[in-house]
């Protein structure tokens, strides 16, 4: 696989649609972003504008140019809730990096299990990828059982990983193998 994208696999699960990520969903991830909990864990602060939620779909678009990356806004209903997305593709090693993202609206739901559960079956079956691995903060519970429940396993504590408002916290990362 020269280059990472989900194109190659279906753009629908259950009653989730998956879009690539673009400035088509621009005021939509802006009323997603609005929620001050979604960044509890993230080591950036929410977005306060539509200028900023405009770049940070930029950087994303960009990461995708860059066949490193690709990344899906998921619909549930005509309402955007979530972000999923894969980057740090190394072609050499057959792996990339999982990120994902649920609206605390939404949360609890069963979204993550639906969504990551399609993604690991639909890339080890249509891709080369080998292996996947997730990092997440130590202090997210919710993030670390989600993971386990779709058969993540732990790895390791990375310490100090993250810079979050001048604060070191460690992160623990997770992997599943084809």
């Amino acid at each position: 696989m020269e280059k990472f994208d989900l194109n190659l696999i279906s753009q629908e699960v259950d009653q989730f649609k998956l879009k690539k990520v673009n400035y088509e969903y621009l005021e939509q991830f802006y009323k997603y972003s609005l929620n001050e909990d979604l960044y509890k864990y993230l080591e950036f602060d929410p977005f306060t504008n539509l200028e900023e939620c405009e770049k940070y779909i930029l950087k994303l678009i960009n990461r995708i140019k860059s066949g490193q990356a690709d990344y899906r806004f998921i619909f549930k209903e005509n309402i955007l809730v979530g972000l999923f997305g894969f980057h740090n593709y190394d072609k050499k090693r057959n792996s990339v990096e999982y990120g994902y993202g649920v609206s605390p609206e939404f949360q609890n739901q069963g979204i993550f299990k639906i969504v990551t559960k399609f993604f690991l079956k639909e890339l080890f079956s249509k891709t080369t990828i080998h292996r996947i691995f997730a990092i997440t903060s130590v202090e997210n519970e919710a993030s670390k059982r989600s993971l386990e429940s779709v058969g993540f396993n732990y790895e390791g504590c990375m310490r100090d990983y993250y810079l979050v408002k001048d604060k070191y916290v460690d992160a623990n990362i997770y992997g599943i193998v084809n």
